[in-house]
């Protein structure tokens, strides 16, 4: 197979996902740590998503690490 089929393959199986670089710099920007609350209202497709939830669940020293959440939503009901 192809390398292309491949991650044709490995993402309709759930065992890959595919972002665009500009979709990983918001949350890199954010320097999202557990303890904040994110409102993301561009979601779709849900990497940029993904990738603040991970932040969320990084180490935290602070009291109220427990306390932070992501709402995620769009506008665009095409996506």
């Amino acid at each position: 197979a192809t390398f292309h089929e491949m991650l044709v393959t490995e993402a309709e199986l759930g065992n890959l996902s595919r972002q665009e670089e500009v979709s990983m710099v918001p949350p890199r920007l954010l320097n999202v740590e557990p303890h904040h609350r994110v409102l993301d209202l561009c979601a779709a497709p849900g990497s940029k998503t993904q990738q603040l939830l991970e932040a969320l669940s990084g180490p935290s020293t602070h009291a109220d690490a427990a306390d932070g959440f992501v709402i995620a939503n769009d506008a665009d009901y095409k996506r």
